[in-house]
């Protein structure tokens, strides 16, 4: 979308959206840094039995309700991205598909351990997870997500999370803890504490 809106502009990108949607059964959607709220109820209406990748990363006009309809109505959703929306809450990862298997909610401070663990019931397959700065999270959400097979969490800024241990490492390839504090972990037969 972004070279539509780009090309024509954010008014009559908007207004031919629609129609495009219309015709089209999309697998794949980005809608990244685009005024595009206006549309997010007919991508919901046209693409929720085909949409696999949606990408509404910073996309600063939107309303969490309808993002959170969006998220519910696209059942076959495989990978999600919902950096910098403020606004949003638990009730969106709640009505996240149970195909999800990867999630950015980096920015999203309003999201909880109770979102986390609905996140984790609804979502079991899920391998990547980005929390960058989502400051209510505490270790609670880390004991939650160590169900999971993650291959990927990016904790950036997250001042509350240290018990990255009870995560499975055996899956785990790529974690991003900076910020963290009090952070342990083993080398041999003594324990190395980390500041």
């Amino acid at each position: 979308a972004r070279p539509l809106y780009s090309k024509l502009g954010a008014t009559k990108a908007t207004a031919l959206l629609p129609s495009l949607l219309e015709k089209h059964r999309l697998v794949s959607l980005n809608l990244e840094f685009c005024r595009a709220a206006s549309i997010l109820d007919a991508v919901a209406e046209t693409q929720h039995a085909t949409l696999k990748r949606l990408n509404l990363n910073g996309v600063p006009d939107a309303d969490p309700s309808i993002v959170t309809r969006l998220l519910g109505s696209c059942r076959r959703l495989e990978v999600v991205g919902l950096f910098r929306h403020v606004r949003l809450g638990d009730d969106a990862l709640a009505a996240l598909p149970s195909s999800l298997q990867e999630l950015s909610v980096s920015g999203c401070s309003l999201i909880s351990d109770a979102g986390i663990k609905t996140l984790v019931e609804h979502a079991p397959h899920l391998h990547f997870l980005d929390v960058t700065r989502c400051p209510a999270l505490t270790d609670t959400s880390l004991m939650t997500l160590a169900s999971l097979r993650l291959t990927g969490l990016v904790c950036y800024a997250n001042a509350g999370l240290s018990m990255y241990g009870r995560l499975r490492a055996s899956q785990l390839r790529r974690l991003d803890c900076t910020g963290s504090r009090g952070v342990e972990r083993r080398t041999g037969p003594k324990r190395v504490r980390l500041q």
